[in-house]
């Protein structure tokens, strides 16, 4: 799938942009499952909140530490009253859904292990890559925090801390005006900033 250029590009700046990797029935296919998720869910049952800016307090929630075999809901803190009852309809009160869509959802499970995910990570020199995480992230045009500059590492523990890879997939048109992922190109050269405590992390 990478060019030569390519592969060495990736390795200089620590990141890859691929356009349209996934086909438009495929982007559709994620999205109306998640809404399906969405619906049946029932937010009585689900009171976690998640802020990307503060790990305080979802490093000692066990519902999100316990998270990583499961598929859970976790809110904008703002979402909910002092009370924890949401403030506004749930499709726009979740930060996030996790972290087990990849095994636990046909949908997610057919795009995660298809082809050219796979095609992609031969293409990067991955041997036996292992997939311990999965999330859909929603950006609700009401409520919502700026998610601050971060490695992903230092919230997924593994040795050696530099194998970690995510794929951020965009199933909306995303830019610099509604909340596009952004890079600082050679950064994954200067080690990890901020490693979490491990026994702090989400346990796989």
């Amino acid at each position: 799938m990478l060019s030569e250029d390519g592969f060495e590009k990736f390795l200089e700046d620590g990141f890859l942009l691929v356009p349209r990797f996934l086909a438009d029935a495929e982007v559709e296919s994620l999205k109306k499952e998640c809404r399906k998720i969405v619906d049946e869910m029932d937010p009585a049952e689900h009171k976690s909140r998640f802020s990307s800016g503060d790990r305080s307090e979802h490093l000692i929630d066990d519902y999100f530490l316990t998270s990583g075999d499961k598929i859970r809901f976790f809110f904008e803190p703002s979402a909910m009253d002092d009370d924890g009852n949401l403030r506004y309809d749930k499709h726009q009160s979740l930060n996030k859904i996790g972290h087990a869509l990849h095994w636990l959802n046909d949908e997610f499970k057919k795009v995660t292990f298809n082809d050219k995910v796979k095609s992609l990570l031969r293409s990067l020199e991955m041997v036996d890559p292992v997939i311990i995480h999965s999330m859909y992230i929603l950006k609700s045009s009401k409520i919502g925090a700026e998610v601050p500059p971060h490695q992903d590492a230092t919230y997924l523990y593994c040795e050696p801390t530099e194998k970690v890879i995510g794929l951020w997939i965009a199933l909306e048109d995303a830019d610099e005006d509604n909340g596009c992922l952004e890079f600082i190109p050679g950064s994954h050269n200067n080690g990890l900033d901020g490693l979490s405590n491990r026994s702090s992390l989400i346990h796989f």
